[in-house]
C-alpha cells in the first residue's frame, strides 16, 4: 500500500475526508430515498419480512442482508427506517471497499477519486439506490475479500488466509454470484508462479475449511428446502439456447464494464507514458477474464438464455478502481479533469434523485391500517399475502400474524388461514391446497375487503389434520 501522507497535507489527501464523504452520500441518499419511501415494494418487502427472524435460510437468496437488517431493526425498529438505514450502511461499504481496492496502488487522493469511479456502473449509480439488496451487498464483500486475497499471496499469514475464508464466506452468504469471482481469483493465483505456492498450502486449505463451517447452516437449509432454494434458477431460462445465453452475458459484461473500459481505451488513446501498475495486478485482470469464461460454461452446460446485468457487477466492481488508478497515474498532469467531471456528476446526481425517486417509488395500494381492521376481524390465526401487502400491513399494525405468499413450500396444519390477494392477482388457491398434504382444509369464508385503493378479495379456511 502507498504510504499515507504526512498531518499537514491538504485535505484531499487524507484518507478521513474520503470516509466521511461515502459517508455523507450515504447518508443524504439514504435522507432523500426516505423522503420519498412510502411504502415497501419488491426486495425491500421481501427483506422486511426476512428480517423479522433469524434463520439459517429464508428463500432463494443467501440470509446475510435479512441478518443484516434483523440488527439494525433491533435499533430502528421494524419499519420503512430501517430498510432505509441498512441500505444506506450497504452503500458506504461499497464505496469504501472500492476506495480500500485502490489505496493499495495509489495515494488517498487518487484511490478516493478512482472508489468515485464507481459511478461508472450504470447498476451502482441508479439502480441499487432504490432497489437491490443482495446484490448491493455483494457488491460490497467482493472487494474485502479480494483484498485479503492479494494479502495472503503477498505475506502468507494465517491471519489474511482466515481473513480470506471469513470475507469470501460473507460474499457467498451475500449472494451466490459472489463466488464466480473468487473462484476465478483462487485460479488466477494458481496461474500466477510468485502466487502459486501461497495458494497451494495447508493454509489455504484451513481458509476454504472456515468458508464451508460459516456456511454449512444455510447450505442445510437449502437442501432441506430445495425447491425454495432453486426457484429463481428459472431466471436463466434453461433450455432456451446456450446461443443466446452467450449474446445476454456479452450485453451483460458490456452494460455493466462498458464505461469504464471506455474511459481505459481513452486514456490509452490520449496519452503515452508506460505508468503500470504492480505485477500482482495480472491476477486481478485475470481474474475477471475467467469470470467470464466460468460464467459462459455454466451458460453452455445448463443451455440458459439468459444472464442479467447485475449479475456481473461483483466482477465490475473490484476492478473498476484498480483500473482508474492506472488511468490517473498515466493521465500525469490531467489526471483530475475526469476527477472534476466525476464529482460534477456526483452533485449532478443527487440532484437529480428527487425527481428519480418521483417517478420511480410506488404509492401505497391501500389504507393498510383500515385493512388490518378488516383482516383481524375474520379470527385468523394466520394471513398469508403479497410480500408488499403483507410488509404495509406490519408496519400499519404490528403483531398482525402476516406471512409471506410464496406458492413453494409446506405450510403448517392449524389454525385459521387467511389467503389474500390484489385485484390483479391470481389467487392460486389450488396451488395453496397442494401446500397441505394430509389437511383437511375448509373455507371459512370469503369477500372483498375495501381498503382505500383496490379491493382485496381474501378467503379463509380453517385447517384440520385429516383423520
Amino acid at each position: 500500500m502507498i504510504p499515507s501522507p504526512p498531518s499537514s497535507a491538504r485535505v484531499f489527501d487524507r484518507p478521513i475526508f474520503w470516509i466521511l464523504l461515502f459517508a455523507v452520500y450515504a447518508f443524504v441518499q439514504g435522507a432523500i430515498r426516505h423522503h420519498y419511501k412510502t411504502t415497501l415494494f419488491g426486495d425491500d418487502s421481501e427483506l422486511f419480512l426476512w428480517a423479522r427472524t433469524l434463520d439459517w435460510g429464508y428463500g432463494v437468496q443467501p440470509p446475510l442482508y435479512a441478518w443484516g437488517q434483523w440488527l439494525v431493526n433491533r435499533v430502528f425498529g421494524e419499519s420503512i427506517l430501517s430498510i432505509t438505514v441498512m441500505r444506506s450502511v450497504c452503500l458506504f461499504g461499497l464505496y469504501a471497499a472500492g476506495y480500500l481496492m485502490a489505496r493499495r496502488y495509489a495515494s488517498p487522493r487518487l484511490a478516493g477519486f478512482a472508489a468515485l469511479g464507481l459511478f461508472l456502473i450504470p447498476e451502482i449509480a441508479q439502480t441499487f439506490l432504490r432497489t437491490r439488496t443482495h446484490n448491493l451487498l455483494v457488491t460490497a464483500m467482493v472487494p474485502l475479500a479480494t483484498l485479503a486475497f492479494l494479502d495472503l499471496c503477498q505475506r502468507q499469514r494465517l491471519g489474511d488466509y482466515l481473513r480470506f475464508g471469513v470475507l469470501t464466506a460473507l460474499a457467498i452468504l451475500a449472494k451466490a454470484t459472489g463466488a464466480i469471482f473468487l473462484v476465478a481469483l483462487i485460479l488466477a493465483g494458481l496461474m500466477r508462479p510468485e502466487s502459486r505456492q501461497a495458494v497451494l498450502t495447508k493454509r489455504m486449505g484451513l481458509a476454504l475449511l472456515l468458508l464451508i463451517v460459516l456456511c454449512a447452516g444455510t447450505v442445510i437449509w437449502s437442501l432441506s428446502n430445495a425447491a425454495i432454494a432453486t426457484a429463481s434458477l428459472s431466471k436463466f431460462q434453461p433450455g432456451g439456447g446456450w446461443t443466446t445465453g452467450l449474446l445476454s452475458l456479452g450485453r451483460a459484461t458490456v452494460d455493466s464494464g462498458g464505461f469504464v473500459a471506455a474511459a481505459v481505451g481513452l486514456t490509452v488513446l490520449l496519452t503515452r507514458r508506460g505508468e503500470s501498475l504492480p505485477p500482482e495486478t495480472a491476477i486481478l485482470w485475470r481474474a475477471g477474464v475467467l469470470s467470464v469464461l466460468l460464467i459462459a460454461l455454466g451458460v453452455i452446460f445448463a443451455d440458459a438464455a439468459e444472464i442479467k446485468e447485475r449479475w456481473m457487477v461483483p466482477v465490475v466492481a473490484p476492478l473498476t478502481p484498480v483500473a482508474l488508478v492506472w488511468c490517473f497515474q498515466r493521465l500525469g498532469r490531467f489526471r483530475f479533469l475526469p476527477a472534476v467531471l466525476g464529482g460534477l456528476s456526483a452533485i449532478l446526481q443527487l440532484a437529480l434523485l428527487p425527481g428519480y425517486y418521483e417517478r420511480k417509488e410506488p404509492v401505497p395500494r391501500a389504507d393498510y391500517a383500515a385493512l388490518a381492521a378488516e383482516l383481524r376481524a375474520t379470527g385468523a390465526t394466520q394471513m398469508w399475502l403479497p410480500d408488499d401487502m403483507a410488509a404495509g400491513l406490519a408496519i400499519a399494525s404490528p403483531g398482525i400474524p402476516v406471512g409471506q405468499r410464496v406458492d413453494r413450500g409446506l405450510l403448517p396444519c392449524e389454525g385459521t388461514v387467511l389467503l389474500a390477494v390484489w385485484p390483479d392477482f391470481d389467487p392460486a388457491l389450488e396451488a395453496f391446497r397442494q401446500r397441505l398434504p394430509g389437511c383437511v382444509v375448509t373455507e371459512a369464508a370469503s369477500g372483498t375487503a375495501s381498503s382505500g385503493g383496490p379491493p382485496v378479495q381474501y378467503w379463509v379456511f380453517t385447517l384440520t389434520p385429516a383423520g
